[in-house]
């Protein structure tokens, strides 16, 4: 009886599989991309350790330290190892996004996905694939889009490292960037893209604003009451700060 259950089950099992053939192909590839960035990103420690990693970019990887702890710490955002590692693009694209809509209509079309659910783009780590996703759309006469994301979430599957190409950003743009994808790692609703970026972006913006606010506002109102107070410009210090405080 349970051996009956089991090739049962099996049966079903693979005819799920062949009636989604094309969904678990493109999972798979999903699935095997995102893992080699994993296991070829490095800890932050070994770049940091290294004298041939440029300071400047040292000190980018401090403050997103900064930033996970406070977004941890201060939002209540989960507490995982994304942001711990560091991936080396070498100056390269590697997820190229499709999107698409019918002509002359703002209604995006949607992809359906186990888990996530029904979502108004789709990724590929490979450009021919994305071309050729792009290609068919526009022969069933859809108008299409590529666009290369600064940055997405695995939604915990697997552990986001920084891209090597964030350290370009500045340094506002990077903290909104990464507090915005660990929002996504955090709060995830199935089939509701629009509450779910909405959310992580309005997060991610006010709270880079006071992170700095309150991380690195008090050091400069110290560097500055320093210089003014060389130069003989009390004055003009407490005139300034009282217009640009941040607010509390």
């Amino acid at each position: 009886m349970v051996k009956k259950i089991f090739i049962g089950f099996l049966a079903v099992l693979l005819v799920l599989i062949l009636w989604n053939w094309q969904l678990v192909l493109y999972g798979a590839r999903q699935g095997y991309g995102q893992l080699k960035i994993v296991m070829e990103a490095k800890p932050i420690a070994k770049l940091m350790d290294d004298p041939a990693f440029p300071d400047s970019l040292k000190m980018k990887l401090e403050l997103i330290q900064e930033i996970r702890k406070y977004a941890i710490d201060s939002l209540g955002l989960k507490d995982t190892k994304n942001y711990t590692t560091v991936y080396d693009q070498h100056g390269e694209e590697i997820m190229w996004v499709v999107q698409a809509c019918e002509p002359f209509q703002l209604a995006p079309k949607m992809w359906k996905f186990p888990i996530v659910g029904a979502m108004p783009y789709k990724g590929f780590f490979e450009k021919e694939r994305a071309m050729n996703e792009r290609n068919q759309l526009e022969q069933e006469g859809y108008d299409t889009s590529i666009r290369n994301p600064g940055g997405w979430s695995t939604l915990g599957w697997f552990t986001d490292p920084i891209l090597s190409n964030m350290l370009k950003r500045n340094e506002g743009d990077l903290a909104s960037l990464i507090i915005h994808e660990m929002v996504h790692a955090t709060v995830f609703v199935k089939d509701d893209v629009n509450f779910n970026e909405n959310l992580a972006s309005f997060v991610g913006d006010t709270a880079a604003y006071y992170f700095f606010g309150f991380t690195f506002w008090p050091r400069l109102r110290a560097v500055y009451s320093i210089l003014a107070g060389r130069s003989g410009l009390q004055n003009l210090q407490s005139t300034h700060f009282k217009r640009y405080s941040i607010p509390r």
